[in-house]
Formats: structure tokens, C-alpha cells, sequence
């Protein structure tokens, strides 16, 4: 049986009856691939909740365990940073919602150290975003980039990272979650939670779930690990009963989410043999290739390394297009003066701006030159750029 198989029946979607088989050099396998996929506190925990850390070895177990408090430890710090803004926010009128991991570990999970946090993700009114960022600059945050008012425009659904020298915090502040898709932005808020005891608020669990799915699949491209799907999981199997699947999927078709949200759940079914929701059934619809799309993005997933990055390329619509590349190239390069000013930190009247056309032409090239012709030239680049181009089409179909 294949590590991928094994770890994932280990995460509780099958028998445990393989853990005496496994032996140490298999565990290590089984740790690397779990660190990959970002599940090994999760792993960690669900052993020991069936009883079977004993089948695994001192020194693996000890691996699993020192993660395990590592991302309780970090969690821990960062959902106390999220209460400190919110308690800022909220003394100057800002309104905050907690997004994806930091509403997950609190509410979904069963304990705070079981999903891997990256960074803080908080969405902010849009009409509130600069308050916002100025707060989190007193709050001691700083910016790689230069931001100025363009930055605070909707030319990307969240402003540029920021992080906290010495807490070691990553904070993104969203205005909208994504930019390409028809989601009122006031009624994710007129449906969020409040949480009474703190000064934040948490979007309800069918919009949760919505934007787990479109992250998945819309943002992402399905280059996403194993985390984000046991998700997923964790919400079908502890709050699966509180979602309701009629109101779910009047958003999901209100907002051009269905074939990505469908995937998603069928992948999810796949991968941990959870069933889907009933009121799933009626839009499943008997597609000659929706075995391949399930498969292409489970193998996405597999592939996925964050260390390398190298998945980006396959994001970026410039190479899901079939616009000759010439078109395409100048396209890129002549972009609006406020699209400019905000790439390039700079006033929109300007003079400098001009110089800056000259300077995209460098960037272009640097960043996409290489990958264009790894990706005309390599056979399992120009695979994946396939496969992506297939998924593409499937989920901006009419």
C-alpha cells in the first residue's frame, strides 16, 4: 500500500489493523509526507485517541509529539494575537471577522493544536480597510511594501502582507475573499456570528464552508494540500448536522460556486470516504470526465510542496489562456495607471509612473520566462499545465 493510502486511512477513514505492519523506515516515509501536507498534529492526535501510538516506534512518536505542541503552542499564540487587534479594532470602530484556520481551530476542532496556522487571516469592511491597516502598524505590524491609497482600492481581495518582527506573525487584512467571483460582500457580513465574549465576529458555517471550498478550487487551482481538504472533513463529521445544505447551495449557485464546490466535496468523499450531503445528489450531474477532474486534483494535492513554490506558475490565468503569447505579453504590460501605481507604490498622477511600463517589462520576463519555457518544454510541466487548463474549464463552464 502506498504512503499517500496509508496516511490517509491512519487519519481515520479506514482500519487500523496495517499499524503493526509499519515499520520505522515506513513511519519516517508516512512523518515526511504528513510535514508536507501540514496534518501531522492531526495525525498525532487521532492515533492516540484509537489507542495505536503504541505500534509506533520512540523516536517517530516522539517526532509526532513534539509537533503536536509545537502547533498548539503557535496556536495558541496566534488566536491571543487575534483577540489583541480585535480589542484594537473594536476601540476604534473597526469590525473584524476571523477567516479559515483561525475560526477553524476554535470552533471546528476538537482541540486548539490539530490544524497547522500559517498566518492570521482577518477581513475587514472595505470602507475600513486603511483604519485597519494604520491600527495594525501602532500595534507594532510592518510592510515590505510601500503602501499608499491604491493599495486600499480592490485591485486584489487583500492588501499586501504584513508581520510582527517579534512574534513572528503573518497578518493579511481581506476587504473581499476573492476578486473574480459574484459574492455580496454585505451579506457574508449579515450572516456572520458574533462571538459575545470577544470583539470579533465569524462568518456562519455555510459561508465558512463555502469559502473553504472556494479556496480549494477557485483561489488555488486545486494546488492546495491535504490540510485544507481535512477541513472539509472535520466540518462534515462534527458539524455537518448544524450546516443547512438547502441555504448552502442557494449561495453556492447565487454566487457561481457549484462546480467548484461540488469538486471540492467530491474529493473530500474521495479522499476520506465521508458521504456526501443528499442535497448534493440533485446537482451531481453524470459528466463523462468527472472521474479525471477528481483525480487531477487529488494528484495536485500529492505534488504539493509549499518549500518550492514552483505551484504558483500553474495559478497564474496567463497560462491557461490560448491568446497567442505575443497578445498576451503586451496585454500584461499595459495595464491601467491604477493598476501600475499599485504594483508599483505609486501616486497615479505621477510622472514617474511612465517608467515604471519600462520596469514591468523586466518583471514580466523574470518572473515568467523561465516557467514559460519549462512549461513548453518539460513533459510534466506541460501535463500539469493541461490537466489545469481541464480543471480551469470545468469550473468557469456555464
Amino acid at each position: 500500500m502506498s504512503a499517500e493510502n496509508i496516511l490517509l486511512q491512519l487519519l481515520g477513514c479506514g482500519s487500523s489493523d496495517l499499524l503493526p505492519e509499519i515499520n520505522e523506515n515506513k513511519w519516517l516515509e508516512l512523518i515526511e509526507l504528513a510535514g508536507k501536507q501540514h496534518v501531522i498534529p492531526y495525525l498525532y492526535y487521532h492515533l492516540k485517541e484509537i489507542g495505536a501510538l503504541e505500534f509506533v516506534s520512540a523516536e517517530s512518536k516522539d517526532v509526532l509529539l513534539q509537533s503536536f505542541k509545537q502547533s498548539t503552542f503557535r496556536n495558541m499564540a496566534i488566536i491571543a494575537e487575534f483577540r489583541r487587534i480585535a480589542d484594537a479594532f473594536h476601540k476604534k470602530g473597526i469590525k473584524v471577522i476571523g477567516l479559515k484556520g483561525i475560526h477553524l481551530v476554535g470552533d471546528i476542532y476538537p482541540h486548539i493544536g490539530l490544524r497547522y496556522l500559517r498566518d492570521l487571516d482577518v477581513l475587514i469592511p472595505t470602507k475600513q480597510i486603511e483604519d485597519a491597516y494604520m491600527c495594525t502598524l501602532a500595534l507594532g505590524y510592518k510592510c515590505d511594501k510601500v503602501i499608499t491609497k491604491q493599495d486600499f482600492n480592490a485591485y486584489h481581495h487583500h492588501i499586501h502582507q504584513q508581520f510582527h518582527p517579534d512574534k513572528n506573525i503573518i497578518l493579511e487584512l481581506h476587504g473581499y475573499l476573492i476578486e473574480d467571483k459574484n459574492i455580496d460582500i454585505d451579506e457574508l457580513w449579515n450572516n456572520a456570528r458574533v462571538y459575545d465574549a470577544h470583539n470579533y465576529m465569524y462568518l456562519d458555517i455555510e459561508d465558512l464552508m463555502l469559502h473553504l471550498c472556494m479556496h480549494i478550487s477557485y483561489s488555488d487551482l486545486f494546488k492546495i494540500d491535504l490540510r485544507h481538504y481535512l477541513d472539509i472533513y472535520m466540518i462534515l463529521k462534527n458539524s455537518g448536522d448544524k450546516i443547512n445544505w438547502d441555504q448552502f447551495l442557494i449561495r453556492a449557485k447565487k454566487r457561481e460556486l457549484v462546480h467548484g464546490t461540488l469538486l471540492v466535496m467530491q474529493i473530500t468523499s474521495e479522499l476520506f470516504g465521508c458521504k456526501i450531503p443528499d442535497e448534493f445528489q440533485g446537482i451531481v450531474k453524470d459528466e463523462p470526465n468527472q472521474a479525471e477532474l477528481i483525480e487531477y486534483g487529488i494528484n495536485f494535492m500529492w505534488q504539493y510542496d509549499k518549500r518550492s513554490k514552483e505551484y504558483e506558475q500553474y495559478r497564474s490565468k496567463v497560462f491557461l489562456s490560448d491568446e497567442p503569447i505575443l497578445r498576451r505579453f503586451f496585454r500584461r504590460i499595459f495595464i491601467s495607471k491604477e493598476e501600475l501605481s499599485f504594483y508599483y507604490s505609486l501616486d497615479p498622477d505621477s510622472p514617474k509612473l511612465y517608467l515604471c511600463y519600462f520596469r514591468r517589462v523586466y518583471d514580466l520576463l523574470k518572473r515568467h520566462f523561465i516557467n514559460m519555457l519549462k512549461i513548453k518544454t518539460d513533459p510534466k510541466q506541460i501535463d500539469v499545465t493541461a490537466k489545469t487548463k481541464i480543471l480551469h474549464a470545468y469550473l468557469y463552464k456555464d
